[in-house]
């Protein structure tokens, strides 16, 4: 495995040979892997080869072939040493890279963080940075496990091999360009381009919109820009999910099964609403003369009997559960970030102190970056295989007699000044199409404000035409009632009257701030109406915009602190059911439904639901590498039993790939609904 030692070498050498480079024998070296007389590499040392380009990549090092078959940087200065930022704006900036916490880009927004505090002048200085993040969790934005793949093979011109299955549920395979990424209705979609469908010369190359959910698998390919069809340059994201209501204008028959009510939804994909008329609880009527109507209620019944397979038998839960660690974080390219950050403070600064400057690397978790221990590593790497005196730091010895721990300094830097090793590191390609993402998703949550401006202005200055043509390519299409509304009222500085729910009375409310978090928009608002009775620190409250059924001007609103820790819909719901039983439900990968333990479907399902478990199972504990198909995953059943839905939703739409082990009543519920939605043996729609 390579270690941040060997990457930072790598860099080093890259660094000072900027105009011609490395050769390959000499990257591999520097990783410490040996090749045969015939430059062969084995299997398993060309995986470690590719894994370390990735890893420099990643990092924020523009590596490129040369011609002679080796390796070089593309040199140019690094933009966010010219940026010139308040901390009003990195506050705006840390409200936007926190709303991919907890989804597969997480690590590249926190790096972003990292980036703009130890690179741009004006923050350099600034003691505790973190400290003026905004109390309120603004943003959140949805997960998937195939998120940091397609944002990759985006931003880096990469095609993506894909088997996925279509709004009719079948399977199929393709090689695609992607050449947009974008979010609607709920949901992650991207454009792709087909390559090998034939398309006549005089039609315009024409890409087709992909629902990333619907993904069975997903592998960014090695194949670069040269295999890659570029978008069209009047190609927009915005456009593709604009196109997108068309289809969500289709309508379907359903019936409650609890009332015997009929009534028309929404109806996109045969299998989605299939799924979420189970989940909901409804059947969906025979209709002899309407065709999709038939279609998805024939799918409606092969999914209700896939459950039943899957729950025929009696749960057994197993032992020895195990706290997951949801994913494994890349330490080696957060540590070589860090370094360099480092260095280039030293340069930029002139602060020698590897404690301060950790200290200021402590923006995205309020803690200290151990830097010390990283330049040991450095050094200790160099001492055993670099020629002496090539080590490209100098660090002090502690001296007793003062009590100075001289080991935390970097007191010189051999090296000229401006060397591109203390350059610091600007921003990788993933890292600039997320921050293009983000702002335009802003821009329909936090309104068009000053800092938002700002930022934009100073992205497009420093990337030009890739700016633009990553703006083009990503979009946030939000639907919610009352946005534009409620965002004119917070610009203006307005109190709101409204109506929530199926309550008989209104409310006058002063806005703080729209919230969007895991697919809804709720406004984060003090209720005057509440605060004679709960007192003014309870006041605070989220109003989901789907459930406010009356919303009017109340005039000025009165200016409002919100709580240190405020809460948002998710804690609040959290803080709901501390007295549950059963607060966790238990969920099985079904291995026999879907192939063997080393199969890619038995791989993808296990992989989602680390994703989202605190504790996991392997398939067999005398094996640590079998896969872990036993979680447990918490369901915080607060407000309107939302967490209980969120798990029976996850089962339904995994069809008989996952069974639910308990809690039991949960279980119960389930099975209760399957038998009252299928349809009895040999009636028209009893097989598909």
């Amino acid at each position: 495995m390579v270690g941040m030692e060997e990457l930072f070498r790598v860099y080093h050498l890259l660094a000072c040979s900027p105009r011609y480079g490395i050769s390959r024998t000499e990257f591999l070296g520097a990783l410490g892997i040996r090749v045969g007389r015939d430059d062969a590499l084995s299997p398993s040392q060309e995986q470690e080869f590719e894994r370390a380009k990735k890893a420099l990549r990643d990092a924020g090092i523009p590596l490129v072939n040369t011609e002679t078959g080796g390796y070089r940087l593309q040199v140019g200065p690094n933009p966010l040493t010219g940026w010139d930022m308040t901390v009003e704006d990195y506050r705006v900036l840390d409200t936007l890279c926190k709303g991919w916490y907890g989804t597969d880009l997480e690590d590249s927004a926190r790096r972003i963080l990292r980036k703009v505090a130890a690179s741009v002048p004006n923050l350099q200085h600034v003691k505790k940075l973190h400290s003026h993040a905004e109390p309120l969790t603004r943003i959140r934005f949805q997960d998937d496990p195939y998120l940091e793949e397609i944002f990759s093979a985006l931003a880096e011109h990469k095609n993506v091999s894909v088997s996925y299955q279509n709004y009719s549920g079948a399977r199929r395979q393709s090689t695609l360009s992607v050449w947009g990424v974008g979010h609607r209705y709920g949901n992650w979609y991207f454009v792709g381009f087909d390559s090998s469908k034939a398309q006549p010369q005089a039609q315009q190359q024409q890409g087709f919109t992909y629902r990333l959910s619907r993904m069975g698998s997903l592998t960014v390919l090695k194949t670069g820009p040269k295999a890659f069809t570029a978008a069209p340059a009047q190609f927009s994201m915005a456009d593709s999910l604009d196109r997108l209501g068309r289809w969500q204008n289709s309508t379907l028959t359903v019936e409650d099964a609890r009332t015997g009510q009929q009534f028309t939804v929404p109806s996109y994909g045969t299998v989605e609403t299939a799924t979420d008329a189970i989940s909901n609880g409804w059947r969906i009527p025979h209709a002899e003369d309407n065709e999709h109507q038939r279609t998805v209620r024939q799918v409606q019944q092969r999914i209700l009997r896939e459950l039943q397979q899957a729950h025929e038998h009696p749960a057994k839960t197993p032992s020895g559960w195990k706290k997951n660690t949801t994913r494994d974080r890349p330490d080696a390219v957060d540590k070589l970030i860090d370094a360099l950050l480092a260095l280039h403070c030293v340069q930029a600064t002139g602060e020698q102190s590897l404690k301060t400057i950790g200290a200021a690397l402590a923006v995205d978790t309020g803690k200290p970056k151990k830097l010390l221990d990283a330049f040991r590593a450095v050094e200790a790497h160099y001492d055993r295989h670099v020629p002496e005196d090539s080590l490209p730091f100098e660090r002090g010895f502690d001296d007793p007699q003062t009590n100075h721990k001289g080991a935390h300094l970097v007191e010189y830097l051999p090296l000229e000044a401006g060397h591109q090793l203390y350059a610091g590191v600007a921003f990788s390609d993933v890292e600039l199409a997320l921050l293009v993402f983000s702002l335009d998703a802003a821009q329909h949550i936090l309104g068009r404000g000053e800092q938002l401006s700002r930022l934009r202005d100073t992205i497009a200055n420093s990337y030009g035409d890739r700016a633009g043509e990553l703006s083009r390519a990503l979009s946030f299409r939000p639907d919610a009632p009352w946005r534009t509304e409620i965002l004119e009222a917070l610009a203006s500085s307005r109190a709101l009257r409204i109506r929530y729910g199926d309550q008989d009375f209104e409310r006058v409310i002063d806005p703080y701030g729209l919230v969007f978090m895991y697919n809804q928009f709720y406004l984060y608002a003090f209720c005057r109406t509440s605060a004679g009775r709960v007192g003014q620190r309870d006041a605070w409250r989220n109003f989901r915009l789907s459930s406010i059924t009356h919303l009017e001007d109340a005039g000025p609103a009165h200016p409002r602190t919100p709580p240190a820790h405020a809460h948002t819909p998710e804690q609040w719901s959290r803080a709901q059911q501390f007295d549950e039983d059963n607060p966790f439900a238990l969920l099985r990968v079904r291995v026999e439904a879907l192939g063997s333990p080393g199969s890619s479907a038995v791989k993808e399902a296990c992989r989602r639901l680390l994703r989202v478990s605190s504790h996991a199972v392997a398939l067999d504990a005398a094996k640590p590498n079998s896969p872990k198909v036993f979680h447990r995953v918490h369901y915080f059943p607060g407000e309107r039993r939302q967490g209980m839905r969120r798990i029976l939703d996850t089962v339904i739409d995994g069809g008989g790939a996952l069974e639910l082990l308990g809690p039991q009543q949960l279980r119960a519920e389930l099975l209760e609904r399957i038998d009252v939605l299928m349809v009895e043996e040999g009636s028209p729609d009893a097989e598909s």
